[in-house]
Parts: structure tokens; sequence; C-alpha cells
């Protein structure tokens, strides 16, 4: 049975995803960013093989601003609005290379944004990545709802991506009610 925790020091799990930075990330930073209070991290892992991590995520406190969410500026009355809005980053999201094509990843997203659009604790309009600039990677996030924050990054490490979290909320929201 598929099962998901907080990562925590006395744990050991194995992973291997097939990049030493973001195994190096899981095996040797992901706890101490935990003590820090800079990220928290949550894995994976089946209850049949609890030592094997199926993949993991990494979320830290972010915001947008800028261009991007004039749309949604201009939604709310004039004295509300803020120079920015809240968002939730994911720092690192992997999955063990043994699980390829197994939809992990997806089910990693999915449950993401349902937890920061039902039981987020304090208000987040969007998840955030800085996403490797490798094309199947981009096309991941792309797949699964996120937008390209700029075009200004197109040849940097990185590119910075978002995902609204009100088109999660709407989307579940009309399934949900489509099934009564």
């Amino acid at each position: 049975m598929l099962q998901i925790k907080a990562l925590e020091p006395k744990d050991s799990f194995l992973f291997d995803c097939g990049d030493d930075d973001m195994n190096d990330f899981f095996h040797n930073d992901a706890v101490p960013h935990t003590e820090l209070l800079l990220a928290k991290t949550y894995v994976y892992y089946d209850t049949d093989t609890p030592n094997q991590a199926i993949g993991f995520f990494t979320v830290l406190n972010d915001s947008i601003k800028g261009q991007k969410v004039e749309q949604f500026r201009e939604a709310l009355p004039n004295e509300k609005r803020y120079p920015f809005f809240p968002a939730v980053k994911i720092g690192r999201l992997g999955r063990d290379s043994k699980f390829k094509g197994s939809k992990y990843g997806q089910k990693i997203l999915d449950d993401i944004k349902h937890s920061f659009t039902f039981n987020n604790k304090t208000g987040c309009c969007f998840i955030t990545v800085d996403a490797y600039n490798k094309e199947n990677l981009l096309k991941f996030y792309q797949n699964n709802g996120f937008i390209f924050l700029s075009d200004k990054d197109q040849n940097k490490e990185t590119r910075v991506m978002y995902y609204n979290l009100l088109t999660y909320k709407k989307n579940f929201e009309a399934a949900m009610k489509a099934r009564q």
C-alpha cells in the first residue's frame, strides 16, 4: 500500500533516480533543510518494501509577482491588490528509477496540488518550480498544467514555471459535482 510521510533524521530509504544531484539532496541535504526550517521533504514508499523510496518531494515558501499575476490582481477590490501572491515552491521532486513509467511523478504532483488547495494552513494561490531546462522535464510539468513564468530564462539551467491552484480547485469541484 502506498504511503507518504515527512522525512525524518532516523529514516533510511533506498533511493536512486539516476541524477547525482537529486540523489545527494535526498540522502544528505533534505533532513538538514527541514531542521533549519528552510523546506520540508515528504517521501512515498510502499508498506511491502518500507525501506525503498518510490519518490519524494520537497516544498518551501515562495511568491509570484509581476505581470503574470495582473489578471488575478484585477479580480480583487482596489484596496486588496497585493504586490505579490503567495505560492509554494517545489524545491525537489524525484522518482526512483525502478518506477520509471509508473506515473508516480504525476501522482506526487496531484497530491501536492490537492494538499495546497484543500489542506493548506495558510493562503497559497500558486505552485512554482525551477525545472531543469531539459525537454523531458519541461514537458512533464507542462503536461501537468504548469506554465512558463517568463521567456527570459530559455537558455538558463532552470526554467521557472507555475501552476494556478484555482484551476485545480475548479476542476476538482466540477469532477465531484459530476459524480453526484
